[in-house]
């Protein structure tokens, strides 16, 4: 997976739609979507939510603990 993939992966767990992601890179919505696709076929990931378990396997993302008051 290339970097701008896993930055995408990364953007797609925290639930960025794919137009703000484009946005982001400069790059179009379908360039998006094809980076999307071959994401999922290389990891095997099927929807948005498995992205946030694939993510957090893969120490590409951490979860935040909530402070209490």
């Amino acid at each position: 997976m290339t970097d701008k993939q896993k930055q995408i992966l990364i953007l797609v767990a925290q639930d960025f739609p794919i137009k703000t992601i484009a946005e982001i890179f400069g790059i179009s919505t379908k360039t998006v979507e094809y980076h999307w696709s071959k994401i999922k076929t290389e990891t095997g990931i099927k929807t948005p939510v498995a992205s946030v378990y694939y993510c957090l396997d893969n120490g590409l993302i951490e979860l935040k603990k909530s402070k209490k008051e």
